[in-house]
């Protein structure tokens, strides 16, 4: 509005010149017009802000990648007459990534509406805090401006997507689980494991007679679980901003938070209770996660945290403490490429890794008793079928 002001005292300064110089009295009324014209419409933009309350309307939550409704609203019901424009400057700051977009919204009073949808499609995941940092009126004539009282601060929870994966039970597709009742809660976490044989009692679960035994000793048996008090599968989830120093990317890092959401949620479609480890708040956190709501707060929480500097941290503390000794399943989530720590731990341990990277292709490769599958992220989107 700079030029419109500049221009506006020049053709002023024009005026006050030719009625120097000529001393025409209708000079003189048009010059006295033009320096009170700012000062009347500044009063007229004064008493119309006065009537009106700026708003901003946004849902609380959404997926990334998917449009988000998000307006800004003048309530009130003064018309604009000397308002010709209204700036609205909003900042989105994303926590996770510690990120933040400026994005500009320019409103002319004559689309006669009051409630305005603003661009809002978060790419990725995070907890969007949306601040609203300045809100300008300029008149019909670009030469005078009002501040309004920028709105409160809005936070949107924006969760990851989720993509086509689906985890195929190893037992399942071998034939040996069996159809007895089970409780994930119980010791190991697997339907055909049996610890103890007992004789039938009323009340029993007739899903849980052991069939063939109970012909061998001619009567009727059942199986019956121990407990346990922890569960023996892990996910270790382990992305930062960067790794050796380079960054990861917002798009790859968006893509790894896609994949372990997925895959800890199809784990528990499948009955597989499990923790969820990684660095929170620059803290190692173990989470147990045995429904889906549990999933939900996880996710709900991550959200609001800063991501770590680096990739790694996680699987060099679970490397350093031993954690290893105390899962018979460990499954770990990474973006950018497999460090050598993995590839030590994948000598001594058991486990199946997964790094989402900017790579071509799938590749698997085995080291020790352990699988490593690389997944571009380009690839995410299209059906992958696990067996674990």
């Amino acid at each position: 509005m700079k030029k419109y002001r500049i221009c506006y005292l020049i053709l002023t300064g024009i005026t006050l010149l030719a009625l120097f110089c000529s001393g025409n009295r209708y000079l003189l009324a048009l010059s006295v017009m033009e320096l009170l014209l700012p000062v009347i419409l500044h009063i007229m933009m004064q008493l119309e802000m006065q009537q009106i309350r700026p708003k901003m309307q946004v849902a609380r939550g959404c997926v990334a990648g998917e449009s988000c409704p998000m307006y800004f609203e003048l309530d009130g019901k003064i018309p604009f007459i000397a308002t010709g424009t209204i700036r609205v400057v909003i900042e989105f700051h994303n926590t996770l990534y510690d990120r933040v977009i400026v994005q500009e919204l320019n409103i002319s009073s004559t689309q006669y509406k009051r409630k305005y949808e603003v661009d809002f499609q978060p790419i990725s995941c995070g907890e969007e805090h949306i601040i609203c940092k300045e809100i300008v009126c300029y008149d019909i004539f670009g030469v005078n401006s009002v501040h309004l009282q920028p709105m409160t601060e809005q936070i949107v929870t924006v969760v990851p997507r989720h993509i086509p994966l689906q985890l195929l039970d190893s037992k399942v597709l071998s034939g040996r689980q069996e159809r007895e009742q089970f409780d994930y809660r119980k010791k190991g976490n697997d339907r055909s494991e049996v610890f103890d044989i007992r004789e039938y009692q009323p009340g029993d679960d007739v899903r849980s007679i052991h069939w063939k035994l109970s012909g061998k000793m001619d009567q009727i048996l059942v199986k019956e679980p121990g407990y346990s008090s922890h569960y023996d599968t892990v996910v270790l989830f382990d992305i930062g901003l960067k790794q050796e120093n380079e960054d990861c990317g917002e798009g790859a890092i968006a893509g790894v938070f896609d994949f372990a959401m997925t895959f800890s949620e199809k784990l528990l479609e499948l009955k597989k209770p499990h923790y969820v480890a990684m660095f929170m708040k620059e803290s190692f956190v173990c989470k147990e996660l045995d429904h889906m709501h549990t999933l939900e707060q996880l996710v709900q929480t991550s959200m609001g945290v800063s991501l770590p500097k680096q990739t790694g941290g996680v699987l060099s503390y679970f490397r350093m403490h031993h954690l290893s000794d105390h899962f018979s399943k460990i499954y770990y989530i990474c973006g950018g490429a497999f460090s050598d720590v993995l590839y030590s731990l994948a000598e001594e341990t058991e486990l199946t890794a997964f790094c989402i990277s900017d790579a071509e292709k799938i590749s698997t490769i085995r080291k020790g008793k352990s699988i490593l599958t690389e997944i571009p992220q380009k690839e995410l989107d299209k059906a992958h079928h696990i067996e674990i």
